[in-house]
């Protein structure tokens, strides 16, 4: 891949790296804030009512990502891969979506280097597609190992998880 443009025109690509990324969490525990200064006005909207909460200055308010990204509302069959979700004409649903994401955090705490991060995952996606994939088949390895079971800042399978384990021809 040499350009950024030719990632651009490959949609399905892009929609296979937004859904793996939004299934990996990165950091699962929840991240809090603290307001010192002032209590928090949120307003909104919940079961399409307008709402309205405050939290006190000095309270601890957290959000987990791995909990986000199984929103059932934002993401339908939220434990299912399925980039399809991704490639929605509708912008106001790829809007949505996008709002749902957070692989690398958002506002003042977003990740820094997100978009050289994406880059090399592009990269890294297309190389292992047409240099390695070909050759690859999964070996001792079932949805057992992979799926998310527990947290230690970091999301964590089952401890008799041998991980994913693969043979190379």
């Amino acid at each position: 891949m040499d350009s950024n443009l030719k990632r651009e025109k490959m949609p399905y690509l892009g929609a296979v790296i937004q859904e793996g990324l939004r299934l990996s969490y990165g950091v699962a525990s929840r991240t809090a804030r603290i307001a010192t200064e002032e209590d928090l006005v949120y307003r909104g909207e919940w079961a399409k009512r307008p709402v309205e909460y405050v939290i006190p200055r000095g309270y601890a308010v957290g959000m987990s990502t791995a909990i986000t990204h199984h929103d059932e509302a934002v993401f339908p069959d939220s434990y299912a891969f399925a980039p399809e979700r991704w490639l929605d004409g509708g912008s106001r649903r790829r809007k949505e979506l996008e709002r749902g994401m957070m692989a690398f955090s958002r506002g003042s705490r977003a990740c820094l280097a997100m978009n050289l991060a994406l880059c090399e995952i592009y990269l890294a996606v297309v190389a292992l597609a047409l240099r390695v994939l070909p050759q690859m088949s999964l070996f001792e390895t079932s949805e057992e190992d992979v799926l998310y079971d527990h947290d230690m800042f970091i999301p964590m399978t089952k401890a008799s998880s041998k991980g994913i384990r693969v043979v190379v021809s």
